[in-house]
């Protein structure tokens, strides 16, 4: 989870007279693809091109990377300088687990326990400041 949209950049240079295509996917934990950037077609120029899409929030996602190559070897793909910008990346953790505002995980029975377990504190910071010594917090028990 990532507090922010996340913008992904980055420089590719595609060259020759066999270039098959390159495309960059954001890929969900279930295998959903979603495709950000697909280059078929070489620009014959021996020169790099910025690519620079919105991505929006991550949670638990791969950017994948495929470069496929045409039918003969005439043809050079390169990548460089990725970049994902306007978010923290957060660690990836399971289904069972509590996502940290900083890059790591904890049970997720362990989130509002009135202690801190995250090394930043976000695991209590939704919880409220009650812990049942003085009163019951508004808590209505079950009859």
């Amino acid at each position: 989870n990532s507090p922010g949209p996340c913008t992904l950049s980055f420089w590719y240079h595609m060259e020759g007279e066999d270039i098959g295509s390159l495309a960059v996917d954001l890929v969900d934990v279930d295998g959903t693809a979603q495709n950000l950037f697909t280059q078929t077609t070489a620009k014959n120029t021996d020169e790099w091109h910025l690519a620079s899409h919105f991505i929006g929030k991550l949670n638990n996602q791969r950017i994948v990377y495929t470069g496929t190559r045409g039918k003969s070897y005439e043809g050079d793909i390169a990548i460089d300088d990725i970049n994902i910008v306007g978010c923290d990346v957060a660690a990836l953790c399971s289904g069972t687990e509590f996502s940290c505002g900083v890059p790591e995980c904890i049970d997720a029975n362990r989130e509002c326990n009135f202690r801190s377990e995250c090394s930043d504190g976000s695991d209590e910071k939704f919880c409220g400041t009650c812990t049942f010594e003085d009163n019951i917090c508004g808590w209505i028990p079950d009859d």
